[in-house]
């Protein structure tokens, strides 16, 4: 477990897997950000036994708040760059605008530059979405540019915004271990 002052990063466990599927499978639980591809319940939790959804080249950790699964934060390995791309999300409208986030992140991309062989994070961002654009600033991502029309998603194709931070960067590598 990652402990922060607000929030804990946590691994999936078993006992998980209803709530979280219930999270992603819903587009309307999505929110307007995130894919709505849904997966199936069988797919979803066979990846879990196979992997425990953490392995070298995808992880994925949960956000815990006041004792509460409130959002999950994950990593996929580039196919073409040596980076990690990071994706988050917190679940209910609720539980956002609160800086919980912000914590994570930070706390994610240290724990990921203390334990990966890695020097750049990545953040795809859509251009419209202002709350994670704020996010990615606050928390020390440097833009880098647009990719043009690069995702797909609720039929149309979106532009996305690309921010990077570098392990130089990154200054809470130590709090990892303290």
């Amino acid at each position: 477990m990652l402990e922060g002052n607000d929030i804990h990063l946590r691994t999936v466990k078993e006992a998980d897997l209803a709530a979280l599927y219930s999270c992603f499978d819903s587009i309307r639980m999505k929110g307007e950000y995130l894919s709505s591809e849904l997966i199936s319940e069988h797919q979803f939790r066979l990846n879990f036994y196979e992997t425990g959804l953490w392995t070298e080249e995808k992880g994925t950790l949960l956000l815990e708040h006041s004792d509460r699964l409130i959002g999950a934060i994950w990593f996929e390995k580039q196919p073409f760059f040596d980076c990690l791309d990071v994706h988050f999300y917190i679940f209910r409208a609720q539980d956002r605008n609160k800086g919980l986030m912000k914590e994570a992140l930070t706390l994610f991309s240290s724990y990921l530059f203390a334990t990966k062989k890695v020097e750049r994070l990545q953040i795809s961002i859509p251009d419209y979405s202002k709350p994670a654009l704020a996010l990615a600033k606050s928390c020390g991502f440097k833009f880098e540019g647009i990719a043009r029309r690069a995702l797909f998603n609720r039929g149309a194709y979106l532009d996305l915004c690309i921010y990077s931070l570098l392990r130089s960067e990154c200054k809470e590598i130590e709090k990892i271990y303290s």
